[in-house]
């Protein structure tokens, strides 16, 4: 399939089309696709998987290539959902382009965004011509692999699918985005294995079974086997002269490792005293309250506190101050955006140029990140 996309590319390199043009190529590529498609289509959970098809990564070829400032109208790709600069997309963004269709709907792999610790990948799904997906909150099965998995800073947690925002309810398209976090393990080329399964509406909540009720639309099977996310080398790291003291942390607590990326800011304290008064008398206090990124004009950037953990594979021994036990290393992750308290909650990140991005506060001490 990579090597029908290239060739695609290299056709494109050279051709500037026309909005009617792309409308006419994606229109030839779905129907070639239909009449190359197995001829067998299956709506059963236990049937084959539909074949791969290259149209799509000629689409979202197109997108790439009208993508702007403002996301164009029908883009596929993460950059018209996810909040923040144009800029920090490029930043933090790559093409995956990959396409099954089965039974009549169509999902697409259409890019990834992501930094060393954290990787989002886009989903569209396309209903049969005529079908409107007006509902709230639809959903598939999603099984995941990776070369990376476990190898980051006790990573591979909220590894899952959730929805988007959807741009037009009144279409036969979705959106997607399955999230996953390996702290720290540097995700760009990581190797990945996404299948997803029968597409469906999760409604309410039913108590007695403890599960969502669902209504199934399509039973299927989309499964892109390997492929590799690639985006940008984003992680500024920022050189610290010396180790930062936060005041009120007993002479104990040192800030001595800060990183930045279009995703959000990451920060590492050397030792980190752990016991449940202390924590929660003064340091998740402490957090809450100090914490901020300010851009180039001094303004506050919507952050949160997505982890917040000790450092399993520091390789640094637990040392024993008497009274106080320290652990190796703790590690706060900072993400641009704002918290979601609803639920179910819906994919919601938010990338930043880091040319924007001027200084972190915390525990009263100001790290400048330019």
């Amino acid at each position: 399939m990579r090597d029908g996309f290239e060739s695609y590319r290299t056709e494109l390199e050279g051709v500037r089309l026309t909005a009617e043009s792309k409308d006419a190529l994606k229109a030839s590529l779905r129907s070639r696709a239909r009449e190359n498609g197995p001829a067998r289509r299956t709506r059963r959970l236990s049937a084959g998987v539909g074949r791969g098809i290259a149209a799509a990564a000629v689409l979202c070829l197109l997108s790439a290539m009208t993508a702007a400032t403002v996301a164009a109208v029908g883009d596929p790709s993460l950059r018209g959902i996810i909040s923040g600069d144009s800029a920090g997309y490029d930043q933090s963004s790559g093409i995956i382009g990959r396409s099954i269709e089965d039974g009549g709907w169509t999902v697409s792999i259409t890019d990834c965004v992501g930094d060393e610790s954290y990787c989002y990948i886009g989903v569209e799904v396309e209903a049969p011509e005529g079908t409107v997906l007006d509902g709230d909150y639809y959903l598939m099965n999603a099984e995941f692999d990776s070369d990376m998995l476990h190898k980051g800073n006790g990573g591979g947690r909220d590894s899952l699918l959730r929805p988007l925002p959807d741009d037009d309810p009144t279409d036969n398209k979705v959106r997607m985005v399955y999230t996953w976090s390996e702290l720290g393990a540097g995700l760009s080329g990581a190797r990945v294995r996404l299948r997803l399964t029968n597409f469906y509406e999760q409604l309410d909540y039913d108590w007695e079974e403890h599960d969502w009720n669902k209504e199934y639309l399509c039973y299927g099977q989309w499964d892109f086997g390997w492929m590799t996310v690639n985006f940008a080398d984003n992680v500024r790291h920022i050189p610290l002269e010396e180790d930062l003291p936060i005041e009120g942390g007993d002479g104990l607590l040192l800030v001595d490792e800060v990183a930045v990326s279009p995703l959000g800011v990451t920060f590492h304290f050397a030792n980190k005293p752990w016991y449940v008064d202390w924590c929660e008398q003064w340091f998740d206090p402490m957090l809450e309250e100090t914490v901020s990124v300010l851009d180039v004009d001094g303004n506050p950037l919507p952050v949160y506190c997505d982890r917040s953990g000790q450092d399993v594979d520091a390789g640094k021994a637990y040392r024993d101050y008497g009274k106080v036990g320290i652990y190796a290393g703790w590690t706060c992750y900072y993400r641009f955006g704002q918290r979601q308290t609803d639920y179910p909650r819906k994919g919601n990140f938010m990338v930043v140029d880091v040319s924007r991005i001027a200084a972190l506060n915390v525990g009263g001490v100001t790290v400048p990140l330019q």
